[in-house]
């Protein structure tokens, strides 16, 4: 027993050897910083969206009568024009009523032919009765019945003529029935669909399946797209559009927006708008029904220089900056949402005896200056029409006048708080286009996309971080930055250069990781560790409170 508790004592303290060694025994590896260029090139902003390719405009065709189809002068992708007969029904039933309706005419022409004899021979009677009644051998009575009997032909022959205006009528009528037997096209274009064949019967009905469905020319097609309710403010008339089909897949056609639809569609929660893009289709190639995928060219931006937008994600660690022998910048006394760290000074020096910052009017215990300027940066001036903006994610002053206050935790939500100023500015606009400022400038004979403000790109405030390999130092850059397609964005101003590089991740090695975590899990305060996105300098959201 005693042997068996030794073995097992011996094989446990070897084992905790090999596991010391294999942590601990090697050498430690330094971090691997990952770093990206600054390059010149041409920067995008796209809305990308899929939707469905279309004729101009699409007529269904069909019978105004009923009959039997006994011919067809059109089938499938055939081109027409406007009055062209394309389907002839039966005329044999709606012919016996022509053949009816003259019939009926030819015998109320005799009966008024008979009614004006008869008229003849009253007017004659009466005549005579005037005679005698002067002479004294008529009375008052038979000349009266006379007169009655001359007003009583009049009167039938006027009823029997309106009689014989409505029986030409009903000729017409059935002529024009029989006419209808002819189906024409009413405009110029080609066959899309044919839903009927002949010898088939038709009853004429408003549910009844037409014959046809002619498309317009197919020289110029509508793609109509479902844009997301998140993009839909920055689709304008007149953008350009590119976009591409499943049967040309090297290929890539273009549009123009021609309108921003108001009648959005909601499903699963998801709200999207209908854009109308006009195509060109010289060649033909494109067809009705095909799916596009689209992208509408917002802003465009062509030899500028592009930083990565990793590069402006990027926020450095406390560990991060403790594996590179760098001392991690102070905390702040307030932070954001989530535990990121300050991002300030400028450049972090290696470890050492740091001097403590000197403290800026308005600005936050703990806060370093580095940090108030970037607030500073972040809020444009206001002007007039045009609001302030908000700070991003700093608890510097309040904007300036002409903004909205900013309540004391937006600094650290990244803070979109501010005026809008393109609403203000929109409003002279409208004002001046005949509207009111109470009530709707819309106009009759106008569009409501002539309300539509441009897009204008405002700068917004970044941070990238430079990596030193000689004096192994880590420096923030503040930048402005521009439109971005995504991947990169336009830098408008900032101490960078093309073909420098920035950081845009710092991988820890394994065991210095490690001691992170098991620190931060013994004494429970994950401080700025590894903040997220957004937050402004603060990082975002961290692991933890404090």
């Amino acid at each position: 027993m005693k042997r068996l508790v030794t073995t097992l004592g011996l094989l446990a303290v070897a084992g905790g050897c090999a596991w010391y060694f294999f942590v601990y025994g090697k050498a430690e590896e330094p971090p691997q910083i990952i770093r990206a260029v600054i390059s010149r090139g041409t920067i995008i902003e796209a809305v990308q969206a899929t939707g469905t390719l279309e004729a101009l405009r699409t007529v269904q065709v069909g019978p105004q009568v009923s009959g039997t189809i006994i011919e067809l002068n059109a089938d499938f992708n055939s081109i027409v024009r406007r009055g062209q007969v394309v389907a002839r029904l039966d005329p044999s039933l709606l012919q016996t009523q022509v053949d009816i309706q003259a019939a009926n005419i030819e015998r109320q022409e005799t009966d008024i032919e008979m009614q004006r004899v008869q008229l003849e021979d009253a007017e004659r009677n009466l005549a005579r009765t005037k005679e005698l009644f002067e002479k004294g051998l008529a009375n008052q009575t038979q000349l009266e019945q006379a007169e009655l009997a001359v007003k009583t032909r009049q009167a039938q022959i006027a009823a029997a003529e309106k009689q014989l205006v409505q029986a030409r009528a009903n000729l017409a009528q059935a002529e024009l029935n029989v006419s209808y037997t002819e189906v024409k096209s009413p405009i110029d274009g080609v066959v899309v669909n044919r839903l009927v064949d002949v010898g088939q019967t038709i009853q004429s009905s408003m549910n009844i399946t037409p014959f046809f469905e002619i498309a317009t020319d197919l020289n110029t097609l509508r793609l109509t797209a479902g844009v997301d309710e998140a993009d839909i403010g920055k689709i304008r008339p007149g953008m350009k559009v590119e976009f591409e089909v499943d049967t040309y897949p090297n290929t890539t056609f273009h549009g123009t927006v021609e309108n921003v639809n108001l009648n959005a569609t909601v499903q699963s929660n998801v709200v999207t708008y209908p854009v109308w893009i006009i195509v060109p289709n010289p060649d033909y190639r494109l067809r009705p029904s095909l799916t596009a995928n689209l992208r509408i060219i917002v802003n465009t931006a062509e030899d500028v220089l592009r930083i990565p937008n990793a590069a402006l994600r990027f926020r450095p660690s406390a560990e991060m900056f403790t594996a590179l022998g760098l001392e991690p910048p102070p905390q702040p006394t307030r932070v954001g949402r989530g535990g990121g760290a300050p991002m300030g000074p400028n450049a972090a020096q290696p470890a050492g005896p740091a001097p403590a910052p000197a403290a800026q009017a308005g600005a936050a215990p703990g806060l370093q200056p580095a940090v108030a300027t970037v607030a500073d940066a972040g809020a444009p001036q206001a002007g007039p029409g045009r609001a302030g903006r908000g700070g991003r994610g700093t608890f510097g002053p309040p904007p300036p006048q002409g903004g909205a206050p900013v309540p004391p935790m937006a600094g650290a939500r990244g803070g979109r708080q501010g005026g809008r100023g393109a609403g203000a500015a929109l409003q002279p606009v409208a004002l001046a286009n005949g509207g009111s400022q109470t009530g709707s400038p819309i106009q009759s004979d106008r569009k409501i996309d002539e309300f539509f403000a441009p897009i204008e790109v405002q700068p917004q405030p970044g941070t990238v971080w430079v990596w030193d390999e000689n004096a192994r130092t880590l420096t923030d850059v503040r930048v402005m930055t521009g439109i971005s397609d995504g991947q990169f964005s336009q830098l408008v101003s900032g101490d960078l250069t093309e073909g420098q590089e920035v950081v845009t991740n710092i991988i820890l090695p394994v065991t210095a990781a490690s001691a992170g975590a098991s620190q931060q899990t013994i004494f429970g305060q994950p401080g700025g560790g590894r903040g997220g996105f957004g937050g402004g300098n603060f990082g975002g959201r961290g692991r933890g409170g404090f």
